[in-house]
């Protein structure tokens, strides 16, 4: 579909698009999708998690300051597991993952903190330091 097409889509269809998205895109891919829906800037969290989680998993730089800010603003377990795990899957990010926890750790649920603990041990554990 064409940008046109996709800016007419309701929140709904939108975020099914991005759901069957690859977990992982070229940055040119990335940067259409950004420059063309301005997914960044969404105040939908259903859509800017969904499109952070793409954009993480994917090493998209452009999109490290709004992925800090969501992971400092939001405590829902429900964004904060697919933030912490497509954070995983590079080296940088998980570098980025771990500043961010840092200074986000104090501001979670206890559960919170378990769980994205564990996510970020599957990390060493999956030979990716």
């Amino acid at each position: 579909p064409g940008a046109d097409e996709i800016t007419a889509w309701s929140a709904n269809e939108l975020l099914v698009f991005l759901q069957h998205l690859p977990r992982q895109l070229d940055a040119e891919s990335l940067a259409w999708l950004d420059g063309n829906l301005g997914l960044t800037r969404r105040g939908n969290y259903e859509i800017l998690v969904e499109w952070l989680t793409i954009a993480a998993g994917s090493d998209y730089e452009p999109v490290f300051d709004r992925l800090r800010e969501v992971l400092i603003e939001v405590g829902r377990m429900k964004y904060l597991r697919p933030l912490y795990s497509a954070l995983g899957r590079h080296p940088r990010t998980r570098a980025l993952a771990r500043e961010i926890y840092a200074s986000a750790r104090a501001k979670y649920h206890i559960l919170s903190r378990r769980v994205i603990e564990s996510v970020m041990q599957k990390y060493a554990e999956e030979g990716s330091e």
